[in-house]
């Protein structure tokens, strides 16, 4: 099964920067640290985000029975 990843997305007019984190908690803790050096508030330039990725189901497959 494939771990769930966090990816951080960073803004910054027409470019976008992405790194990957192993948690949500993780990446939040990026967030306030971009925060406290990201310009003025309110400046659209600049803006960053936390997408969580899904992992694919771990549920087993139906397998197809013989013929009887």
């Amino acid at each position: 099964m494939t771990p769930l990843i966090t990816i951080l997305l960073v803004h910054i007019g027409a470019d976008t920067y992405s790194t990957t984190y192993p948690s949500q908690m993780s990446c939040g803790e990026a967030l306030v640290v971009i925060s406290e050096y990201a310009p003025v508030a309110g400046d659209p330039m600049i803006w960053a985000q936390c997408v969580r990725t899904y992992s694919p189901s771990a549920s087993p497959r139906p397998v197809a029975r013989g013929e009887q």
